[in-house]
């Protein structure tokens, strides 16, 4: 997904009048409310409000999630149950839940509420505990503080409660500001037999001005845990003296009144450690409980500009290398596990279909030819390298066709997993480090990357971004400490990359994007390890530091929410190869073809008439990359092109990477551009609106806090103008927009500007986020006859409930034409079990067996020819 400046421009415009093009059904759930909220096999009401039009066409679908257990025990569903649906302007607001047969466990109930503008997420403020043998685990919920702000004294009072019907457990609170790790402000409170609430004083004068969050987490002596947010914000103003927390306690019918530990006050220390005894299902922080509870991370409202911070305060570099030091394998959730665990597959289907790729084979033969002997595998074939040449040569690979896996903010696989994969088998360590680094990695790359969007590069063009994952894997896998992991981030990051556009668009030079970068932030790790130092300050400094390099006004909130929103957990997996703006317009046009003609693909392509595709202001720029069709089409060329992807999928019934390989491309040329000819792309500003409303929810607050600032907004309009420069112009048809969206954004543009000056917390807020990329489809062919499809969430995407299905899906496809089936689903299983292999065992369950080496090695050559 590469940069593209008026879809920035014309995005931010629209972000600023949020809901001009419709506006949103509100939800509030009113039952279930906090803990105690238990059923076994009897039915539960649940009931909510809506607002502000009840007669509005709006449908509620009540899903729940489980909380607590694995996504590998939940794979129906994409982990969630339906438990019903409703139409708004039904006056019940309300349904009942049936839990006969339902298994035990504790519940978060969520809606998601679809109306013509689009669809919301919204949490319950309680929970549902289901069953009452031994594996129920306890319910727990933050009761209170009642307001957002502190008691004159500067103190809150939180009460939680836990409800624990027969077993002591164990209750730790945290503190969240998205300055890093969370910040233990209670830890090891007892719980009585039969639950009960804790009451105690949390003093706020320690801490900085800005927004702060609340979490719960409650493990019984087995290990069965649950977790709570609360759902408001706690806001800190400047004026208090100094202090420490109090934690006694208030509420005398309360437990752990004296049991309360101390946080620290975010001066950089250590937080306050938590000892709850060991759970056998890990983390119970699950993927829905972090998001759909409505996780925002929340940074301080008085952020200093780069090279102007606080003394006192921790620099980006410092924050991260924390957060990569300190992360532990209970610290991340369940749902970022897993989606780390399929990215593994994800990446290593990427590989397998680049074996049709020259550009990549160019690359695998070039470092084969250096000799150099090492420990580590080469993907696909299985030979054996040095650390940093099979990093250079697998990455390659995985870009080839740009079938790689994404997620806010960056396409991180290539490093992120490529370069922990590699490093863990040179050092011998286990699949669960591999794991845990690459989610260190995937974390540090996409807060990177989120904090330049505002700037010259993006997207796959972030190649910097693989500097700093590598770094990370680096330095987790290496056992390096905070302050050693900071000097390894900051000299990966201190002569960064800048993709150059013509080596991009166009020639095999693509597939070194992520591959250079990923072995200079090893070597950075290794550097680092030996003692060599970097700059603390290298984003913030003004004097040509990294944010003042490549962005036009740096967004540095986005570096924060370490440790609360897992950006591992926004993974999407491309089940096509190519750009993902070119996934829900495949996806519409397959579902037109099965409708058109079943059961086969897909009619003769001499029978359709023409191909109509409606798209987002972000795919039609995608499309228009590409030069005018003319001569044999290139596999680059297909990965941005709509028109001929959709030409392809037409003549084959299918999109792999078979369909991109040299053979296949100049073999039916004609006919692929023939066909192209008949594919019309087309904006739309009802879809726009649709990914608009999608990441408002997201970065919004962002745009808040540029509105606020001139100065910001008149950087980033010189910027966008210069990177505008012998561009081409964009049908985008902005009259349509005026003509059918006037009232609604002068109206919305000046609730934004207000919102500029009642300003709220900047940072992430991943609460119920979707990838939405939205695609219409109109199919007609030769004898009249037409079929329509859309889809809004790419079929890999979160959104879609499936999503977790296409990395074994891709893996099966493009490595089972060189895998005999009994390898490929002995590579499937090891993955799922991936915390009890070793990391070698891994490599070699992804690659080929000795038998098929010298087959692979001879279509490769073959294809560079």
């Amino acid at each position: 997904m590469p940069f593209r400046p008026l879809p920035v421009l014309l995005s931010l415009t629209l972000l600023a009048a949020e809901g001009a093009l419709g506006h949103a059904i509100q939800l509030d759930f009113t039952a279930p409310v906090g803990v105690g909220n238990r059923a076994d096999g009897g039915t539960v009401r649940i009931g909510w409000t809506d607002s502000p039009d009840p007669t509005q066409a709006a449908i509620v679908t009540v899903l729940a999630t489980r909380r607590s257990l694995s996504i590998v025990d939940l794979r129906d569903g994409g982990g969630d149950l339906l438990l019903g649906t409703a139409a708004v302007d039904d006056e019940t607001d309300s349904l009942d839940w049936d839990t006969a047969g339902v298994p035990e466990g504790c519940y978060q109930p969520y809606a998601v509420v679809s109306d013509p503008d689009g669809r919301d997420v919204r949490p319950a403020r309680g929970s549902i505990t289901v069953g009452s043998g031994p594996n129920v685990p306890p319910a727990v919920w933050i009761s209170n503080p009642e307001g957002d702000r502190p008691e004159p004294d500067g103190t809150f009072v939180v009460r939680v409660a836990v409800d624990e019907p027969d077993d002591t457990s164990w209750l730790t609170i945290r503190r969240f500001d998205g300055s890093g790790a969370p910040t233990v402000v209670a830890s090891d409170l007892e719980v009585p037999d039969g639950g009960g609430t804790a009451s105690f004083r949390m003093d706020v004068k320690p801490l900085p001005p800005g927004a702060y969050r609340l979490h719960a987490e409650v493990v019984s002596a087995d290990g069965r845990r649950c977790d709570s947010h609360w759902p408001s914000w706690l806001f800190v103003s400047a004026g208090y003296d100094s202090g420490s927390i109090d934690s006694g306690s208030v509420d005398s019918g309360g437990w752990g009144s004296g049991d309360a530990a101390a946080g620290d006050a975010d001066d950089g220390g250590e937080p306050a450690a938590s000892a709850p005894p060991p759970s056998p299902r890990g983390c119970g922080c699950t993927a829905h409980g972090a998001a759909l509870a409505g996780a925002a991370i929340l940074y301080s409202r008085r952020r200093p500009r780069p090279g102007a911070k606080d003394a006192a305060a921790r620099t980006a570099v410092e924050r991260l290398a924390d957060f990569v030091a300190n992360l532990r394998w209970e610290d991340v959730p369940a749902l970022a596990r897993e989606k780390a665990r399929l990215q593994l597959l994800s990446v290593a289907g990427a590989i397998y279909a680049s074996r049709h790729s020259q550009a990549a084979s160019a690359v695998r033969r070039a470092v084969l030819s250096w000799n150099k002997p090492g420990p580590c595998t080469v993907l696909p074939t299985g030979e054996r390298t040095a650390l940093h040449e099979a990093v250079l040569a697998n990455a390659a690979a995985s870009m080839a066709l740009d079938f790689d896996d994404y997620l806010l903010m960056g396409h991180t696989g290539h490093s992120s997993v490529l370069a922990s994969l590699a490093l863990a088998e040179q050092e011998r360590l286990s699949g669960r480090d591999f794991l845990l680094a690459a989610v260190a990695a995937n974390e540090v790359a996409g807060r990177v990357g989120a904090s330049v969007l505002l700037g010259p590069q993006n997207g796959q063009c972030w190649s910097f971004i693989h500097a700093a994952s590598a770094a990370a894997a680096g330095a987790k896998l290496l056992g390096l400490d905070a302050r050693r992991t900071a000097h390894a981030l900051a000299i990966a990051l201190y002569q960064p990359t800048f993709t150059l556009w013509p080596g991009f668009m166009g020639p095999g030079s693509k597939v070194l994007t992520a591959a250079q970068p990923a072995v200079v932030g090893l070597q950075a790790a290794q550097f680092a390890r030996e003692g060599l130092t970097g700059a603390p300050d290298l984003f913030e400094s003004a004097r040509r530091g990294f944010w003042a390099s490549f962005s036009f006004t740096p967004l540095p909130s986005l570096t924060g929410g370490l440790g609360e929103a897992w950006l591992t957990e926004t993974l999407a997996y491309k089940p096509y190869p190519g750009c993902a703006y070119l996934d829900t317009a495949l996806d519409a046009l397959f579902a037109a073809l099965s409708e058109a003609s079943p059961p086969r693909a897909a009619p003769p392509a001499e029978e359709v008439r023409g191909v109509d595709i409606a798209v987002s202001m972000l795919s039609l720029e995608m499309d228009n990359l590409v030069p005018d069709l003319d001569g044999a089409p290139t596999e680059i060329a297909c990965n941005f092109s709509l028109r001929l992807t959709a030409a392809i999928a037409l003549l084959a019934g299918r999109l792999t990477g078979a369909e991109l390989a040299r053979e296949f491309l100049e073999g039916r040329s004609s006919e692929i551009l023939a066909v192209a000819k008949r594919v019309r792309v087309r904006h739309d500003w009802r879809l726009t609106g649709e990914v608009v409303r999608a990441f408002r929810g997201v970065l919004g607050s962002e745009v808040d806090g540029l509105l606020r600032s001139p100065r910001r907004l008149g950087a980033v309009w010189r910027g966008l103008r210069r990177e505008a420069r012998g561009q081409r112009r964009n049908p985008l048809r902005v009259g349509a927009l005026m003509t059918r969206h006037l009232p609604g954004l002068l109206a919305e543009l000046f609730k934004g500007v207000g919102r500029a000056f009642n300003p709220a917390p900047l940072g992430w807020n991943l609460g119920g986020f979707r990838w939405v990329f939205p695609a219409e489809v109109l199919l007609t062919l030769a004898d009249g006859r037409s079929f329509r499809a859309r889809r809004d969430v790419p079929l890999g995407a979160p959104g879609d409930p499936s999503h977790l299905e296409v990395p074994e899906r891709k893996w099966r496809i493009e490595a089972g034409g060189v895998l005999p089936p009994e390898r490929l689903e002995r590579a499937v299983e090891l993955v799922r079990k991936l915390e009890t292999a070793t990391a070698a065992e891994i490599a070699l369950a992804l690659s080929a067996p000795p038998g098929e080496l010298d087959s692979i090695q001879g279509r490769a050559s073959k294809s560079g020819a």
